[in-house]
């Protein structure tokens, strides 16, 4: 007798449909429908496999009852062993149920666990890694402006000391002479009618706090920039210094080697201080 899966094909050549066009319309794969035809399905889900031909019987306009397994035939009482032919071939579903190896759901959801957890490790590998640059970068960012604070205040305290205040003498070692000879000179001197020391005007600024100082000297510019606090300056002039500051009550003013009181109040600005060997003119 023909099997199930050779009667569902003989059913379906005459009817001149070919296993694609059934896989298109019944949605069943195409692989299924060959191992159906073939018998092959040993490996199958009896749950899926029932389900299957009861799709395919109705595609084909026939009863799944009619295809479930294959019909017996009654063994004829001879009183002897019934011979191998002569015993019942098993149905399609009870070979199916035999042989049928069904992958258990732990091995999927394992596989699908270590999925996420390796996923997961990648995100905090990431997350990790954008935090550390960004804590490496705000830290160069940070030692980059202290280096050019430290730098730039280097840099103003070399000029300071390497550049000599404009109109300011240079002064040179007397030269050495012996004991007569100084004598000589004193006495020299002291027939002399004295002469005052300082011919012109003579200013020192000494600021409590960093003050933006510009200073003229018989009106040229001999100075102009910030003054760092606690740092003083000192310019001479023969006829007049002229002084503006960017904060009156920050700085202290000496003249000629005398003490000025406070010119004006903290944070106040003052131009054009006439300063002469008679005192200074502050403009209000």
């Amino acid at each position: 007798m023909e099997s199930t899966g050779a009667r569902l094909k003989q059913l379906r050549l005459e009817r001149g449909i070919n296993l694609e066009e059934v896989s298109k319309k019944t949605k069943i794969h195409l692989n299924i429908l060959k191992a159906i035809e073939e018998d092959a399905v040993g490996n199958f889900n009896p749950v899926y496999l029932k389900g299957f031909l009861k799709i395919y019987c109705s595609f084909l306009g026939v009863d799944p009852k009619d295809y479930s397994g294959e019909s017996r035939q009654p063994a004829p009482n001879t009183g002897s062993v019934p011979s191998a032919q002569a015993k019942e071939s098993p149905g399609l579903f009870s070979q199916a149920a035999s042989s049928f190896k069904f992958i258990p759901f732990d091995k999927i959801n394992r596989t699908v666990l270590k999925r996420l957890a390796f996923f997961a490790l990648a995100v905090a590998c990431v997350f990790l890694l954008f935090n550390i640059g960004k804590a490496v970068s705000s830290g160069i960012a940070s030692s980059y402006k202290k280096y050019q604070a430290q730098r730039q205040e280097a840099k103003l305290a070399r000029a300071e000391k390497q550049a000599p205040a404009a109109g300011q003498k240079q002064k040179t070692p007397a030269p050495a002479v012996s004991e007569p000879a100084a004598r000589k000179q004193a006495g020299t001197q002291a027939q002399k009618p004295k002469t005052p020391v300082m011919t012109g005007v003579r200013l020192t600024v000494q600021v409590k706090e960093n003050c933006w100082i510009h200073v003229k000297a018989d009106g040229k510019t001999i100075f102009q920039r910030v003054l760092m606090k606690g740092r003083s300056e000192s310019w001479e002039a023969r006829e007049k210094i002229e002084l503006s500051v960017g904060n009156a009550g920050a700085v202290e003013l000496q003249v000629n080697g005398k003490f000025l009181p406070s010119i004006g109040k903290k944070g106040q600005v003052l131009k054009n201080i006439v300063i002469t060997r008679d005192g200074l003119n502050v403009a209000r």
